[in-house]
């Protein structure tokens, strides 16, 4: 699922660093997902519909994290993210 949407000034302003489902990203992606989890590794997502959703953490976004936890300047940015839904354990 390809996923296409904006980090807005209003997500930096309210993010919280170091907070893996706070964080920017994560509020961005929550306008779209019930529940997101935005690491450095990958990013976790749970559409409404149950299923989950996984993707390795691109580097550009690797990058905004890293800025912002570290109290770096850091700007609204659009993102796509082609996620893949995460295979249910047998």
């Amino acid at each position: 699922m390809r996923v296409k949407g904006e980090v807005t000034k209003s997500d930096i302003r309210h993010g919280l660093r170091r907070n893996d489902c706070a964080c920017p990203l994560a509020l961005s992606l929550r306008r779209r997902f019930s529940y997101v989890w935005v690491g450095r590794v990958s990013i976790i997502a749970i559409a409404r519909n149950g299923r989950f959703y996984s993707v390795v953490t691109p580097s550009e976004i690797y990058r905004f994290i890293e800025r912002f936890d570290n109290n770096l300047e850091v700007k609204p940015f659009k993102y796509e993210i082609d996620f893949r839904i995460k295979p249910k354990k047998k």
